[in-house]
């Protein structure tokens, strides 16, 4: 991330990934901004599509993740899986109204993020699809899952308690990733120092 600032792109990986598997790496990570097209410094309100930036990548994402794997280095890519941007979009018009997390009968948002909830269907589906284009299309061998901000105590909806409904989703959100760690074994999936706030 410290080499790109939220802004890699398909020349500047061209350039550092020999350098970087000659010292002896053995995974080279693209982290945010690898999706979309906003500037880094703008780019999270705008997050959660996790299609290639055409912009930073013209050649397309899997171009520059064969060069990685072409230098003897195995290849990962940043996501935040559980939050869209509140100015997404897509994702705004995608997702239902169970998507995410409320408080007082209103969509939880902090730093530019809405929090996903794992219960809901639609949100499984879509990750689902985009998991299966990184791994399975793209040759992804690592996933950097982050959360950056902090979704407070829970989620109110079809639960009793803030407290059980972010049991409920956790145990959820857990499930989908057992269920991405049996779909593709070899594929290591960190949870990103930051993450640590979920």
């Amino acid at each position: 991330m410290h080499l790109s600032w939220d802004s890699p792109y398909e020349a500047r990986t061209a350039e550092l990934a020999p350098v970087i598997a000659a010292l002896g790496v053995e995974y080279y990570v693209i982290d945010c901004g690898w999706h979309n097209e906003e500037p880094g410094n703008e780019i999270y309100p705008y997050v959660g599509q996790w299609r290639e930036s055409k912009a930073r990548f013209p050649k397309g994402i899997k171009y520059t993740i064969d060069l990685i794997h072409s230098c003897g280095m195995k290849a990962g890519l940043w996501l935040e899986p559980e939050i869209i941007g509140y100015l997404c979009r897509d994702m705004l018009d995608f997702y239902p109204p169970d998507a995410y997390f409320y408080r007082n009968g209103k969509p939880i948002v902090a730093m530019g993020r809405k929090f996903l909830d794992f219960r809901s269907p639609a949100v499984i589906g879509y990750l689902n699809g985009v998991i299966d284009k990184l791994l399975g299309d793209y040759g992804v061998d690592y996933l950097k899952f982050d959360y950056n901000e902090d979704c407070g105590p829970g989620t109110e909806l079809n639960s009793d308690s803030l407290g059980e409904g972010l049991e409920q989703h956790s145990a959820a959100y857990f499930a989908w990733v057992e269920s991405i760690m049996q779909k593709y074994p070899d594929v290591m999936i960190e949870t990103c120092s930051s993450g640590g706030q979920r």
